[in-house]
């Protein structure tokens, strides 16, 4: 049991550690697209020659940064909410409330990212391409959604398991956000 245990642990390090690696890339992808944005005001304005592809690439590179953040955001719980109804609950209530939520967020990304996977695949086997000025593969930014909802719903399977089982581990700080 405890090889099990062991095992399990060193997967979802792993886990935490590919959120924190496509988190990373999503910051880099923020950069390319303020400097190629930049790059192409300066074309435009400066030197009459706009960039064909600028428009292109920032379109994609937004899409793939989003889905390629969702699992570190999904694991620190920085995604948005609405908790004033929730916070203001008895204990009981909101340990029920935060079960459900975390449920819910692992069905609906987990269905999602299955499609999103299926549909992934189907633009990878078939070379489909996105129809722009600049041909892109549409795998790339079906596969980062597909990834990025399937993660984000591991994370919310994680939060359901870790979720507290008793009112008392859930006090309210009589504070609301």
């Amino acid at each position: 049991m405890k090889a099990i245990t062991r095992g399990l642990g060193a997967l979802l390090r792993s886990h935490d550690r590919l959120a924190d690696l496509t988190y990373g890339l999503s910051i880099l992808a923020v950069a390319a697209i303020a400097l190629v944005t930049s790059l192409e005001v300066v074309m435009r304005y400066a030197f009459n020659a706009p960039l064909g592809w600028s428009g292109d690439s920032v379109m994609v590179a937004l899409s793939v940064l989003t889905f390629l953040a969702v699992p570190r955001i999904t694991r620190e719980n920085a995604h948005v909410a609405m908790t004033f109804a929730v916070d203001g609950a008895p204990p009981p209530v909101r340990v029920a409330l935060a079960r459900l939520g975390n449920a819910a967020g692992f069905a609906v990304c987990g269905i999602c990212g299955w499609y999103g996977a299926d549909a992934a695949l189907q633009h990878y086997q078939t070379g489909v391409q996105m129809i722009t000025v600049t041909a892109w593969p549409k795998w790339w930014v079906t596969g980062t959604i597909a990834y990025g909802l399937l993660s984000a719903a591991l994370y919310f399977l994680r939060h359901l398991l870790e979720a507290p089982r008793d009112a008392r581990e859930h006090e309210w700080t009589g504070t609301y956000s």
